[in-house]
């Protein structure tokens, strides 16, 4: 979702599309459907997920993967 939104918004400029990459971001901080962080600082990992019990505690490569590439993405916005 962050990789899509901000290809949107190199494509059209439209700060929409970068407001919309920072709160797909957000999932992984604590902003979805169980408040719950799903990266861990304390280990720079990450949860496979959110259930409807909550967090999903299996840590699987894709996960972190997929932060780590989320996260860089938005930090070449500031580049």
């Amino acid at each position: 979702m962050v990789e899509a939104a901000l290809t949107a918004f190199h494509i059209t400029n439209e700060e929409k599309y970068q407001k919309v990459a920072y709160t797909a971001f957000e999932w992984f901080l604590g902003k979805n459907t169980q408040n719950v962080r799903v990266y861990d600082p304390t280990i720079g990992a990450c949860y496979d997920g959110v259930n409807p019990q909550g967090l999903n505690l299996n840590q699987g490569a894709e996960a972190t993967i997929s932060y780590l590439l989320a996260r860089l993405e938005l930090e070449t916005l500031s580049q």
